[in-house]
């Protein structure tokens, strides 16, 4: 976990910030800090997020021209090989590449080339290979323009791609860090409100599972167990910035949220043969969830397991 560790000491400043500072020239005392957490983005200059640094520190990798290149020519083959065999449906050979690619919204990935080769050589074999995953905490009746971003993306994923996707709802993190209740008339109603919000997105009902961690957990635990084994306490206070008056919640909740990387999590969902390889898992998020998904994929080898692939946005002000 030591890669971890640099990762936090180069990023973690002041609790739970992931600071990135603008200037070279500035001074130690007299620095601009922006603040990228799981739980907030903000900004301290008139321009935004510098998201050049923000690269350069979390690690990942620009979009490119070639990567677009790879993400259009996947796209093209699934449409031409659906047309083939007589089970093509929508309209996805229609579709321009999407403007969050473009416009440099979609701006850094973790080996997303990669998984485009994983959905490609699937075409011949007609099975899935890999899959979506994103998620929604349930903390307010309605959903922002930020969180809208990684939906939409999600939705032109799946159309061009052709994959089944799972959603995580994750009452337990609102509950752990916001004290939103977890059971009861209120609670139900926030899952129920925001599921509505995420239906509306058009995903495809057959290839989509929504699931709320309190209530799908028992399916996922054994995913979650083998994670949490994998991980240190010290790796997640240092990559969070938790701090040992914290609830024991906040600690946990980590390998809850990385489960989902993992197909094992999705047995009755992802079903596959026996012998068959794991599914690849492609993650659609904006830049603040990225520490969960590099947790990910640190413990992934360990695990025996395919190491989640990234598409990383930019944060929307809102």
């Amino acid at each position: 976990m030591r890669r971890i560790s640099r990762f936090a000491a180069q990023l973690v400043c002041g609790g739970r910030s992931c600071a990135t500072t603008r200037g070279d020239d500035a001074s130690r005392t007299e620095r601009k800090e922006d603040v990228v957490t799981p739980w907030g983005v903000a900004a301290t200059g008139p321009r935004g997020v510098d998201y050049d640094r923000v690269l350069a520190l979390f690690g990942s990798e620009p979009v490119d021209e070639p990567l677009l290149q790879r993400l259009e020519e996947t796209r093209n083959g699934r449409e031409e090989h659906a047309q083939a065999t007589g089970t093509a449906q929508g309209e996805a050979g229609q579709m321009a590449l999407h403007h969050f690619f473009r416009r440099g919204i979609v701006f850094s990935h973790r080996d997303f080339g990669t998984a485009l080769d994983c959905v490609r050589a699937s075409l011949a074999t007609g099975t899935h290979r890999a899959y979506l995953y994103t998620g929604r905490g349930p903390s307010a009746r309605s959903m922002h323009i930020g969180h809208c971003i990684p939906f939409l993306l999600t939705r032109y994923l799946q159309d061009a791609l052709g994959l089944p996707l799972v959603i995580q709802m994750p009452d337990d993190e609102k509950h752990f860090f916001r004290d939103i209740p977890v059971s009861g008339e209120r609670a139900s109603g926030l899952v129920a409100e925001n599921i509505k919000d995420i239906v509306a997105f058009g995903f495809d009902p057959r290839k989509t599972f929504i699931f709320r961690n309190t209530v799908y957990m028992g399916d996922m635990y054994p995913t979650v167990v083998q994670v949490q084994r994998m991980l240190t306490l010290s790796a997640v206070k240092n990559t969070f910035g938790l701090k040992d008056s914290d609830n024991v919640g906040k600690a946990a909740f980590p390998a809850v949220q990385a489960a989902p990387c993992f197909s094992s999590a999705f047995p009755r969902v992802l079903r596959r043969l026996a012998g068959d390889p794991p599914l690849k898992c492609i993650i659609p998020c904006a830049i603040d969830q990225d520490a969960f998904f590099l947790l990910a994929r640190n413990v992934a080898p360990r695990m025996k397991c395919c190491a989640p692939h990234c598409c990383t946005q930019s944060s929307s002000p809102h």
